[in-house]
């Protein structure tokens, strides 16, 4: 509507100015659904350059087109920052290469783009996320610009499992900006958002936010998927009210799983185990190793087993005698002192069983049968009353010794339940809005396809800064004498790393670690774990990006980035694949925080230079750490060029070893040896712990 002039008390006032009527019975609420934002830099397009050839070029081969099309990029670059242009990639001059050679007076065309980026702000629907992450609440509407939407969060009917009934509400935390990095608003009603138009599209699912496009009306709100409280407080409190709640609701545990209470059910119909013991017998022997379990789940079976006597003519009577004890570290030796002799003791373990293993029978001259050898085995399952207690397991023959320091005496740490299996819940969205048509003022969205909130664990998505500073955080405190002094939470801060001080932080490390796990598969707990590991041993607790030593034989291909990338076949190896050229400017690994997670991710998947063929198995010259795990991988062969002549050879991608959980394989790859062994098991245990791994990961096996 456009209003042209108005006339009041015999005067015209001239008004131009357009209105828009808005039908009322035509406002509503679309559609409401939850999202993730990514922010995308796209390359524009500017236009096209012209290049003529000032001499001969031959460009009969792909190196020869790779060599000439890096000689024009070089020599437009001048002339193209002076149009604030660039060349966007090497490949968008190497296609124009057509012909198998180029005189001079010849030209070649190729595509140019403007320098600066456009960035557009992506919100995409998304169907599933883990408790504790942040998404996007999204309302599309008609009619509605300056308005109102409000929005609760609920269960699907009769699958709850935080929530007790249909009219319950999910809390959630709540951001009062979209950009806010922290929130401590708690939203357990109606959650507010504003709806206004936005410079944006409708693209495939996603709300595509930039400046050159059309106007779409929509709202959107940031929220955390947990509510304020961290811990369960008491006994009956509802699973809602804490984090811990909702995670405890959406795992279940191996002893409820069909497997778990078959294998329980199993266990209940056994009669207990006992040797036949003859205290009249001379004692002989008595037990001197065993070997068990250094962790072990709740309501898993733990196996102990003697491995030597301290007499090599120990007789099967000998080890009929031996008894087995239970000691809980760290409490009264009087109360804590238990010899196992039943089939299960309260709140100690649910299930025991003794017997000899590996005996011979023979039969003699009387023709009597004889039993000889043996080894005296002990399975049990520990009650979860002991979860976070060291276990002491100890054979004897007369009384226990309870001396911790003794190689027959096997110490055990409990932990919770293992998870068998990840659980989710369904959630659809209500909403509430006055504004909107008659009929149309509350509605409900995604009660048809929900939305799937799972547990939380590591895998397949991107880690947050806060995450990733609480995992270096963690390990530095696992070495008092790492966390110590004012850089004890600062990253690469040694005098040797010459990272751009905008480089160090959390932010921009959490964004290259995202992006090489990403890049490079590392996609998993497991795999991520391990990889940790190694790069943190590497970079001394990411406290450096380059090698210490000041002189090498390798010199100057010293040992640079995460994982520590050394010797010139392997920079030549990289800038073949990455095409930054590491051999001219060694230092652009260690002094660029992009090279120095990329080489990692390259070496982790491809890198590590190997003999070409069909599978990698440890060398007979590789310690007994790595033998004894008998690897045995599937090779890759890798082409690269080197000048003008092409090369190959062959690696194994260490996600598979990872996936393994081999870290002596891994280290003595990556190291070629030994240092720092020790380390770098010690990282994957603690990350095990910090990851809360045997609890959470949804792809444990």
């Amino acid at each position: 509507l456009v209003i042209d002039e108005i006339i009041a008390e015999d005067r015209t006032y001239s008004f131009n100015k357009t209105l828009r009527v808005v039908d009322p019975n035509q406002s509503e609420v679309t559609t409401v659904y939850f999202a993730e934002k990514k922010v995308k830099l796209i390359d524009v397009k500017d236009g096209t350059h012209t290049y003529t050839f000032g001499g001969n070029n031959d460009t009969s081969t792909s190196a020869k087109k790779s060599k000439v099309a890096g000689a024009i990029q070089t020599n437009v670059k001048t002339v193209l920052n002076g149009q604030n242009k660039r060349v966007r990639k090497l490949d968008d001059i190497i296609t124009k290469l057509t012909e198998d050679s180029y005189s001079s007076g010849d030209t070649v065309t190729f595509d140019v783009y403007k320098k600066e980026q456009k960035k557009e702000t992506h919100y995409k629907k998304i169907n599933t996320e883990s408790i504790g992450h942040d998404v996007y609440l999204i309302a599309e509407t008609k009619e509605l610009n300056g308005k109102k939407v409000k929005v609760k969060i609920h269960e699907k009917e009769n699958e709850f499992k935080i929530l007790k009934d249909k009219e319950a509400i999910l809390p959630v935390l709540v951001y009062a900006k979209k950009e806010d990095k922290t929130t401590d608003t708690e939203a357990n009603d109606w959650i507010e958002i504003d709806i206004k138009k936005e410079k944006g599209k409708k693209e495939g699912g996603s709300i595509i936010l930039e400046e050159e496009s059309d106007e779409v009306e929509i709202g959107i709100k940031k929220i955390k998927l947990r509510p304020k409280k961290d811990k369960i407080e008491k006994e009956d409190e509802e699973a809602s009210k804490s984090y811990e709640g909702w995670a405890e609701k959406l795992y279940i545990r191996y002893d409820e799983s069909d497997e778990g209470k078959a294998e329980i059910e199993t266990r209940n119909n056994e009669t207990f185990t006992t040797l036949t013991k003859d205290d009249t017998l001379e004692k002989v022997s008595y037990p001197k190793k065993i070997s068990g379990p250094d962790l072990i789940n709740a309501g898993e079976e733990a196996v102990y087993l003697l491995e030597e006597y301290s007499s090599a003519n120990a007789t099967t009577a000998d080890k009929n005698n031996i008894q087995w004890t239970l000691f809980v570290q760290g409490t009264d030796t009087s109360t804590s002192y238990t010899t196992i002799d039943t089939k299960s003791k309260d709140k100690l373990y649910t299930y025991a069983k003794m017997e000899l293993v590996d005996t011979e029978t023979t039969t003699n001259a009387e023709g009597v049968e004889v039993v000889t050898g043996g080894k005296n085995k002990l399975t049990i399952v520990f009650d979860e009353a002991l979860k976070g207690k060291k276990i002491q397991i100890e054979p004897f023959r007369g009384a226990p010794d309870l001396n911790n320091k003794k190689a027959y005496v096997k110490i055990t740490a409990v932990h919770d339940y293992k998870v068998k299996e990840e659980d989710t819940t369904k959630l659809w969205l209500q909403t509430q809005c006055d504004d909107s048509k008659e009929g149309e003022k509350e509605k409900n969205f995604l009660t048809g396809e929900y939305f799937e909130l799972s547990a939380n664990c590591f895998c397949d998505r991107n880690l947050t800064e806060k995450e990733v500073k609480d995992i270096i955080i963690k390990l530095r405190k696992s070495e008092s004498s790492v966390y110590s002094g004012n850089n004890k939470e600062k990253l690469f801060w040694k005098s040797n790393c010459n990272l751009p001080q905008s480089e160090k932080t959390f932010k921009k490390f959490t964004e290259q670690l995202n992006n090489v796990f990403t890049e490079y598969n590392i996609n998993t707990c497991k795999r991520r774990m391990h990889f940790l590991a190694q790069v943190y041993h590497e970079t001394d607790r990411f406290r450096t990006t380059k090698e210490y030593a000041t002189s090498a034989s390798y010199a100057p291909y010293f040992g640079r980035g995460l994982m520590q990338l050394t010797w010139k076949i392997n920079y030549k190896r990289y800038k073949s694949y990455s095409g930054k050229d590491c051999i001219a400017d060694n230092e652009i690994i260690a002094n660029n925080l992009e090279n120095a997670f990329d080489s990692a991710g390259w070496f982790w998947k491809q890198g590590k230079g190997l003999s070409v063929g069909v599978t990698w198995s440890a060398p007979s010259s590789a310690p007994s750490y790595v033998t004894s795990k008998k690897p045995n991988y599937n090779k890759t062969t890798i082409s690269y060029t080197e000048g003008t002549t092409t090369k190959k050879y062959g690696t194994v991608n260490l996600n598979l070893i990872a996936d393994d959980d081999y870290v002596d394989v891994i280290s003595y790859l990556v190291n070629g040896g030994s240092n720092g062994l020790t380390e770098r098991q010690d990282y994957l245990t603690e990350l095990k712990k910090i990851f809360e791994y045997e609890i959470k990961c949804k792809n444990k096996k």
